[in-house]
């Protein structure tokens, strides 16, 4: 199936319109690294740790085993999910195949899930935690979740601030940032981007 894409739509508008479909689920599953969690979210758990919120650990107790980062989400039960967030994770195991097959799998019918995929960014493994694997230019997103019934993503950030944002913090970064905001309005790159919010429904 063809992805929906619109260009233009300010990401944070997405990922805000999306979380809060999310939080109206009554059985939601979120995927983290520990305490590593995509900024945003941990307001988003914060405000919907209840019952029915689980958080589905994808730390692997061996880092030489990729079966081991799935073992926490493989006894979420099949079809048994409203919904599942997913954070800055699928970046970091080494198959992610195997993760967007248990998403769909442990999803109901009509369940939505919410995914950060990574493309250009910087390298930021956690030694002796969790490595950095992959990277998803917008070909690949279409491919993972190809099974999916609806798929709706968004860039974030243009060719130019996804330049400046791989810069080391301070002042430099500091400089550039407004001007490569406007650069990226006036000519702006959905394929040069530092990444994709990703929205599906099963």
């Amino acid at each position: 199936m063809e992805g929906m894409m619109n260009k233009f739509e300010d990401p944070e508008k997405f990922y805000t319109e999306k979380l809060a479909l999310i939080g109206h689920a009554r059985v939601i599953i979120d995927l983290s690294l520990g305490e590593n969690i995509m900024e945003g979210l941990r307001e988003f758990r914060n405000e919907h740790a209840r019952s029915g919120y689980r958080v589905v650990d994808m730390k692997p107790k061996d880092l030489n085993d990729s079966a081991s980062y799935f073992t926490g989400l493989q006894e979420v039960a099949t079809g048994s999910a409203d919904a599942v967030v997913c954070g800055s994770v699928l970046d970091h195991v080494p198959d992610p195949f195997t993760l967007i097959r248990e998403i769909y799998r442990v999803l109901k019918p009509g369940g939505m899930s919410f995914i950060y995929a990574p493309f250009l960014y910087v390298y930021h493994a956690e030694k002796g935690s969790y490595g950095d694997y992959f990277r998803f230019t917008i070909d690949a997103v279409r491919f993972l979740f190809r099974d999916f019934k609806q798929l709706e993503y968004v860039p974030i950030r243009g060719r130019a601030a996804t330049i400046v944002k791989m810069l080391p913090r301070g002042m430099l970064r500091k400089l550039f940032s407004p001007f490569a905001r406007l650069m990226d309005r006036v000519r702006p790159s959905v394929n040069q981007t530092s990444g994709y919010y990703v929205f599906v429904i099963k």
